[in-house]
């Protein structure tokens, strides 16, 4: 079995073994470790990710938003399909006769225990629909949106160096 943090098999020999959350994810000892468990931590680690993008040239309307640290029930609830999905970025619009009044970033929820590398590069990823959304991108095929947040998480990675970005 693999574990949801890095994707290496767990083995006692390889990882330590690894632990079963609630909600269901495997994850190796190696990544539990260093897990993002804490509201703090995790605010922390985005604000660092937030300074790299805007400095990179991605200007953001505001240098934090709603953060929250959730399992992988409730992150299924929020609409979220697929395999391996670490987080979500909730987006309120309110209209009036069909006129926009308020466009806003609801929050951006992230799954729980993550090491520290995955949660920032999902943070990366989230704030790239965060961008795309403050800059009024018109609705891109899902691909095409994703593939271009994947590029946020991208660029993160290779301004941090490191084994987790090499792999």
């Amino acid at each position: 079995q693999q574990c949801h943090g890095c994707g290496r098999l767990i083995s006692k020999h390889l990882t330590n073994g690894g632990v079963r959350f609630e909600d269901g994810r495997l994850m190796c000892n190696l990544c539990r470790l260093t897990g993002i468990d804490s509201l703090h931590a995790a605010e922390s680690l985005a604000k660092r990710v937030s300074n790299k993008m805007v400095n990179l040239g991605f200007a953001l309307a505001q240098d934090s938003f709603p953060l929250s640290l959730i399992d992988q029930q409730k992150l299924a609830l929020t609409g979220a399909h697929g395999e391996r999905i670490n987080g979500i970025t909730q987006m309120a619009i309110e209209t009036l006769n069909g006129k926009v009044l308020k466009r806003e970033i609801a929050g951006i929820l992230i799954l729980h225990g993550l090491p520290p590398e995955s949660f920032a590069a999902t943070y990366a990823h989230e704030l790239g629909h965060v961008w795309l959304f403050q800059e009024n991108f018109p609705k891109l095929p899902p691909q095409i949106e994703e593939g271009i947040c994947e590029l946020f998480a991208h660029l993160w990675l290779v301004n941090n160096p490191g084994s987790w970005s090499d792999y």
